[in-house]
C-alpha cells in the first residue's frame, strides 16, 4: 500500500490489461489501464515513494536526515528508519512513537502500528531491562 500513497509522476502511464480481466464482447487488445497513483513494480516507482515519504518526513513532520545514511532520519530524542515499504519508528519514550504513528496518519499517510518489533528486516532486535 505505501507506493500507491505517492502521487504519480506523470499524468500518462499505460499498461496492458492485467491476466484475468476481459471486457466483454471485445479483444483485451484493445484496451489498457491508465495509473491514477504510483504503482510498486513500475520503474520509478521506488524513487517517488522515497521522494514522497523523505518530503512528508522532513517538510512536514520535523525530521532530519542522516547524512550518513539515507534511509535513517531523526527528530530529538527518536529515529525513523526506512526500507523500501517498510519503516520504524525508535525512542526512548514510547509515548513519543505513539505521538508519531499519529502525526503519520494526520499527514495523509497511511500506516500500521505492529508493537513492539522482534525483528526488522531480518534484523533481531531485544529490549534490555537496563535501556
Amino acid at each position: 500500500m505505501a507506493y500507491s500513497q505517492a502521487p504519480i509522476e506523470c499524468d500518462l502511464v499505460y499498461t496492458e490489461l492485467i491476466h484475468g480481466i476481459s471486457v466483454k464482447g471485445v479483444s483485451a487488445k484493445d484496451y489498457a489501464l491508465n495509473f491514477l497513483a504510483n504503482v510498486y513494480g513500475q520503474k520509478q516507482g521506488g524513487l517517488v515513494w522515497n521522494n514522497y515519504l523523505m518530503s512528508k518526513l522532513v517538510n512536514e513532520l520535523g525530521f532530519n536526515k542522516s547524512k550518513l545514511e539515507h534511509c535513517v532520519f531523526y527528530r530529538r530524542s527518536m529515529i525513523f528508519i526506512c526500507f523500501t515499504d517498510d519503516g520504524i519508528a525508535l525512542d526512548i519514550d514510547s509515548e513519543n512513537t505513539d505521538n508519531f504513528v499519529q502525526e503519520f496518519v494526520d499527514s495523509k499517510l497511511k500506516v500500521e502500528d505492529m508493537g513492539n518489533p522482534n525483528d526488522y528486516v531480518d534484523v533481531n532486535i531485544r529490549r534490555q531491562s537496563d535501556g
